[in-house]
């Protein structure tokens, strides 16, 4: 090795290297004591690598070319217009051999300096360092108007937390980070001048600060006079600076990064939840935008998470996000995350609440009539997204103050996601009047009762079934009939919903034939109707059991490819008495346990379980397709 003072060769080494002298300049990372003196430019070494890369880190130099450096290694302040209170000095050193060192016993001490012209894209980049801190802030850089305005100024607090100060607004923004005394710390400023679109960037030791970074007011004067310190009085303090520069960064091109670890989870029908890790970005990320299926869907803040609420069941989502900065850089998309949401499920019932006159009801009720309750306990468990009633939801004659007393302490419960049909026994007052005054729109209209909704990739039918009750014109039988209103009113909305799946439901079942089954003739056309446009489920109430059938023709017979009837007579009133003997359709029935029916309504088939009341064991389980 050859060492030289000067151009002399002050002795070598068996081997000889080729070296390199370095400006001061060319290690602006490299702390003084990696360095110690060596750094005079009458040294000459091997190549530097800087401790820190600022390809990740942000401690990399500032892209765009320096408008100032501060020429601390010159041994002097001529670099600056204005000083006082500032020297440079050798003893608390970056990099180099000098740095500035600003002192302050009550009076000013700063140094200020005129750019080349008037920025409105620049990065204030230092190493400072606080060796003393009164009972005050201490400043640690200003950037300011052609016309000495103040735009922002930086400084510590008095807890030694570092603040920023938009000087336009008078807004304080401050971050929880705390800086140490007597130890090195770089900070970066970067503004963008632009009006209300204007944007700050603050990064402290290579990290990014988002309490002092983002959209701002700055008006539309760039920067022209950059300043170090503070010419206020009555400040105590002593801060050394180092590695002083100022760069015109040009206008943000620059596009953030894509969103990282996009995930999609589900856990009910109506919303798919979302979340993302942040962006990054050279100056700061402004919002998201979130797309479904390839279309957009929302644009946001900051935030990195979205619900998505605009979503069917049983449907299937692919989401990506981009990050977009304030300048309209806008990101590469993320990667797609999948999400299918949940099949809805129905619990359904009819034959439910006692009447409160009955010697049975409260304190009187036994295992074997009014269980309204125990029924109404199984409505409350997770993932039941609507309850049916079948008709005799409130005995014996369906008033408004008896479903009051009754129904609603226990059914009532559940009463914003029940579809309601009426019975016979509602119709024992006028009208059904308590009926639909208890139930109000979710009733449908008052005195037709009938309606339709989807829920899923399922049509819903609601249907009366006290045909004689519904008012037609001269000529028709019943409001069942073909002809009647009810009945081209189904007519119509099968054609108007030409659903893959099919459910209908009402209170008494269709006579087939069967008189120990207590049917009814007059509903018979509105099954036709349904099995005819291809209709897959018919709930129905009325005997107090439960039976599931085989699937049915239009005339009741089995059919492999028919329309499947349950009935559910079972929601806690009383016990009745399956026929004897079973009927050839019925698949199973029980007349001992009360319950309710789940359905699992799938895109293109469905799964029932028939759930017991508490202490209970018959259970009817399986699944099907759709016609």
């Amino acid at each position: 090795m050859v060492f030289l003072r000067g151009a002399a060769v002050l002795g070598t080494c068996a081997a000889v290297l080729t070296t390199v002298a370095l400006p001061t300049q060319a290690m602006p990372d490299v702390p003084a004591r990696h360095v110690a003196t060596a750094m005079s430019t009458s040294t000459v070494m091997g190549p530097v690598t800087p401790a820190a890369s600022g390809a990740s880190t942000g401690n990399g130099p500032v892209p765009g070319p320096t408008v100032f450096a501060d020429r601390f290694e010159d041994g002097g302040m001529s670099a600056w217009g204005a000083v006082k209170g500032v020297v440079t000095q050798r003893r608390t050193v970056f990099g180099g051999s000098r740095a500035a060192r600003a002192r302050s016993t009550g009076g000013p001490a700063y140094a200020r300096t005129r750019l080349d012209g008037v920025h409105t894209d620049v990065a204030y980049d230092l190493r400072f360092k606080i060796m003393r801190q009164g009972r005050n802030r201490v400043p640690v850089m200003t950037m300011r108007t052609k016309s000495r305005g103040a735009l922002v100024d930086v400084y510590v607090t008095q807890d030694g937390k570092l603040a920023l100060h938009n000087s336009v607004t008078g807004r304080v923004m401050q971050n929880s980070r705390r800086v140490r005394l007597n130890g090195w710390h770089r900070l970066r400023v970067r503004l963008h001048v632009d009006g209300a679109r204007s944007r700050t960037k603050t990064r402290l030791d290579g990290a990014a600060l988002p309490d002092l970074s983002g959209g701002a007011r700055l008006g539309r004067v760039g920067v022209a006079r950059v300043q170090l310190g503070s010419p206020a009085r009555g400040r105590r303090f002593t801060v050394a600076f180092d590695n002083v520069r100022v760069v015109d960064t040009g206008p943000d091109t620059t596009d953030p990064t894509a969103p990282r670890n996009l995930t999609a989870r589900v856990d009910s029908t109506r919303r798919v939840d979302l979340s993302w890790s942040a962006a990054t970005d050279d100056f700061a990320v402004s919002g998201y935008t979130v797309y479904r299926d390839g279309t957009r869907i929302a644009s946001l803040g900051r935030r990195t998470s979205y619900r998505d609420t605009d979503v069917r069941a049983s449907t299937r989502y692919a989401y990506r996000v981009r990050a977009r900065d304030a300048a309209g850089n806008v990101s590469a998309p993320s990667t797609r995350a999948a999400a299918r949401t949940l099949d809805p499920v129905l619990a359904a019932a009819g034959d439910i609440a006692c009447d409160p006159q009955d010697s049975h009801f409260g304190d009187g009720a036994d295992s074997e009539w009014c269980q309204q309750m125990d029924t109404s306990d199984l409505l409350l468990r997770k993932r039941i997204n609507r309850v049916l009633t079948l008709g005799d939801n409130q005995y014996e004659d369906g008033t408004l103050e008896d479903f009051l007393d009754s129904y609603d302490p226990s059914w009532g419960r559940v009463k914003r996601i029940t579809s309601p049909a009426p019975g016979n026994h509602e119709y024992r007052t006028d009208d059904a009047a308590g009926y639909f005054s208890y139930f109000g729109a979710a009733a449908g209209e008052p005195g037709e009762g009938y309606y339709s909704f989807d829920l899923g990739r399922w049509h819903l039918i609601a249907l009366n079934s006290q045909c004689a009750a519904l008012p037609v014109d001269p000529g028709i039988d019943d409001g069942c009939a073909e002809g009647s209103p009810q009945h081209e009113w189904l007519e119509a909305d099968l054609a108007a919903y030409p659903s893959s799946c099919t459910l209908a439901y009402w209170h008494i079942p269709p006579d087939f034939g069967d008189a120990a089954l207590r049917p009814n003739a007059a509903v018979v056309p509105l099954w036709e109707e349904l099995y005819a446009a291809g209709a897959d489920v018919v709930l129905t109430g009325h005997h107090h059991t439960y039976a599931r059938y085989a699937p049915l023709d239009a005339s009741g017979n089995s059919l492999e490819t028919g329309m499947r009837q349950f009935v559910v007579g079972t929601g806690g009133r009383s016990h009745g008495q399956s026929p004897s003997p079973q009927p050839a359709a019925v698949q199973r029935q029980q007349d001992h346990t009360y319950g309710v029916l789940r359905l699992t309504l799938r895109p293109k088939g469905y799964r029932w379980v028939f759930v017991p009341e508490a202490g209970k064991t018959f259970r009817d389980v399986g699944s099907d397709t759709c016609r």
